[in-house]
């Protein structure tokens, strides 16, 4: 992620903070496997299909976050954007796991498939806005700065997500329901 921010700092072109798309996915990559090597995943049948369907599950989640703080922000300000950021993009990244718990076949009721699915949706979604914001830099050594402060400040994508994932799917498949009071507890 530095060297693209320096690039794009001596050349005051952004289009090199593009490369850092690299070093994000590496970042958070590595973040995931912090958590997942703890994980029994060689009992899960389909690794590989659900760590798409776990990566395409960020993308959406993003794009939901995305979205949704965008028109916060154009109808109430940037003040309540900043209050509403959290649950907004917590929501993008758990909404289709939740649903898959909630509606989908019993593969997605198992605590470990839902825990390891919101896992890369949010290894997915903080690779992404980390990008998505050293992109978007206006000034020509911002992105050094952003470079050096947001793989940090995307690291909660992955352990607070995961964190409100485990306590939803185990609460739920101990009640045997999709809606829990402790998963209502861990999403707040």
């Amino acid at each position: 992620m530095i060297p693209p921010a320096l690039a794009s700092g001596y050349t005051d072109r952004g289009l090199w903070s593009w490369l850092s798309a690299i070093g994000y996915v590496a970042f958070m990559v590595g973040a995931l496997q912090v958590m997942v090597r703890y994980l029994p995943t060689s009992r899960l049948a389909g690794l590989r299909g659900l760590t798409l369907i776990g990566v395409a599950i960020g993308l959406v989640g993003f794009g939901i976050g995305f979205g949704l703080e965008s028109i916060v922000d154009h109808s109430f300000g940037i003040t309540t954007t900043l209050w509403s950021t959290g649950p907004i993009e917590e929501g993008g990244k758990l909404l289709i796991p939740f649903l898959l718990l909630a509606f989908g076949s019993e593969r997605f009721k198992d605590p470990l498939v839902g825990l390891y699915l919101v896992l890369v949706s949010g290894a997915t979604v903080g690779a992404v806005e980390g990008l998505e914001w050293e992109s978007r830099a206006h000034h020509a050594w911002y992105h050094l700065q952003l470079a050096l402060v947001r793989p940090s400040a995307e690291l909660p994508h992955v352990f607070v997500t995961g964190f409100a994932g485990a306590v939803i799917w185990l609460a739920a498949w101990r009640k045997g329901r999709a809606v829990t009071l402790a998963g209502t507890v861990a999403f707040g």
